[in-house]
């Protein structure tokens, strides 16, 4: 039971990031990296703008005392020092304007953060966005994206994350895309596609040790629960010629009654 709920927890979490746009989705990636500590963000993202990348850097060095500094939802002690620090490090992040929903920015922090911050997300999220430093049109934008179930949701789950996004080589990513699009119609079909991935190989600069191993893990999750759910589906068909009846001789000598007779099957 805790490996299915484990694995549709991540067609979940695979079928929400795939809904995201492809800039959201390079955002996000990136911004994990430097938050999670994932390497060296300025090599692995070469292409994109260093300033973004150092100004990341210096803003997330805070997210490990916010870890820790996450208050009681049911008391106002230390909600001043969390959110305000919160607050300042989500519009440095909005004013890229790359993240264009709450879902992706939630997306975000709830892996920066864990799961313990998804209460304080959606008002972090609205102080942020409400500043004079986004655009106007952008302010609407982002305000506009906070749905009404996640602005006065009664609760939010404390499970964590399964799926941390990174950035995959040309090869593997075309894969992952093509996981993304068969994801949304069930694990069945994600699975053959998940296994793609973790088979793929690459004549040259492509090794599998280079792949995400957070996405490797997810799509063997998908694997297994759908060799558990339906392993007849996991074997492929063989065609095989059809066999001809055979002829042989059955003997009827239980009652003392009876003869001995041929049978044809």
């Amino acid at each position: 039971m805790a490996k299915t709920g484990t694995a549709s927890l991540t067609i979940a979490e695979l079928r929400e990031f795939a809904s995201f746009t492809e800039d959201e989705q390079l955002f996000i990636e990136r911004s994990l990296d430097v938050g999670l500590g994932r390497g060296d963000a300025f090599k692995a993202w070469s292409g994109r703008d260093a300033d973004a990348i150092r100004s990341q850097y210096l803003a997330y060095r805070e997210l490990r005392a916010l870890r820790e500094l996450i208050p009681c939802e049911t008391s106002l002690d230390g909600v001043q020092d969390f959110l305000g620090a919160l607050i300042r490090i989500s519009a440095q992040d909005l004013v890229q304007e790359q993240l264009t929903s709450f879902s992706a920015y939630r997306f975000l922090y709830e892996r920066l953060l864990g799961a313990k911050a998804r209460p304080w997300l959606p008002a972090a999220f609205c102080g942020a966005a409400a500043l004079p430093q986004i655009r106007p049109f952008r302010r609407k934008t982002l305000l506009q994206s906070l749905s009404e179930a996640a602005a006065t949701a009664p609760a939010w789950s404390e499970r964590e994350p399964c799926f941390y996004p990174e950035k995959v080589e040309a090869e593997a990513a075309s894969v992952r895309g093509k996981i993304f699009e068969t994801v949304t119609a069930g694990a069945s079909m994600a699975a053959p596609a998940a296994q793609s991935l973790i088979n793929c190989r690459s004549n040259s600069a492509l090794r599998l040790s280079r792949v995400s191993r957070s996405f490797k893990a997810a799509c063997s999750r998908l694997v297994q629960e759908n060799a558990i759910a339906s392993p007849i589906a996991a074997k492929p068909s063989v065609s095989r010629p059809p066999r001809m009846p055979q002829i042989r001789s059955v003997s009827l000598s239980s009652r003392p009654s009876m003869r001995s007779m041929s049978l044809s099957v």
